[in-house]
């Protein structure tokens, strides 16, 4: 079941533009984003956008495109769940990482920047060593997967919109160019 998220209070004559997409959430997902005031572009007024999502379950990752969750996914992490998975919870992460290096497009996103990270791994008496080693090692290992640290849950919320909102355009532009290229060699 499809809801839209949007608690925008609007000045009489704004409009509402409603995402072209519907965002779906992993049914195991603890703590979901709401895609609550995303704005457009200036290209569009920075109008506000509805966001519709849906909420299942997905093979990999949190976050995916409905009718694309083979092709895109966002994995989102909280500081603590995100050094967590770097020591206790690391084989089911490369698990994940596995699975998402398949797609088109794969991200993981954290709440938060490298000092909250490191902060929080001091805290738990890990080498930080052996935890930038093991974040070196996953991007070799897996190039398509693109890594964001953002300053706090708001950012890493926006992010996780703009990323997938970007993807569904590429993948319109790509189905638009292959469809000319269609109507010409039919012409032809």
């Amino acid at each position: 079941m499809s809801t839209f998220q949007s608690n925008f209070v609007t000045p009489p004559g704004e409009a509402i533009i409603v995402a072209d997409f519907t965002v779906v959430i992993d049914q195991r997902e603890q703590a979901p984003f709401g895609f609550r005031n995303i704005r457009a572009s200036a290209a569009n007024g920075n109008a506000p956008i509805a966001v519709p999502t849906d909420t299942t379950l997905l093979a990999t990752g949190d976050y995916s495109i409905a009718g694309l969750e083979a092709f895109v996914t966002v994995e989102r992490k909280s500081v603590p769940d995100f050094v967590g998975t770097l020591t206790a919870g690391r084989e089911r992460f490369e698990d994940e990482l596995e699975r998402a290096s398949k797609m088109e497009f794969a991200a993981v996103v954290v709440e938060g920047g490298w000092a909250e990270i490191m902060q929080r791994i001091s805290e738990r008496k890990v080498a930080a060593k052996s935890i930038t080693g093991s974040m070196i090692a996953w991007q070799m290992r897996y190039p398509t997967i693109h890594w964001w640290t953002c300053a706090d849950r708001r950012m890493a919320e926006v992010i996780t919109f703009r990323l997938l909102e970007r993807f569904w355009v590429e993948r319109l532009r790509k189905v638009r160019e292959a469809m000319q290229a269609s109507e010409q060699g039919v012409r032809l």
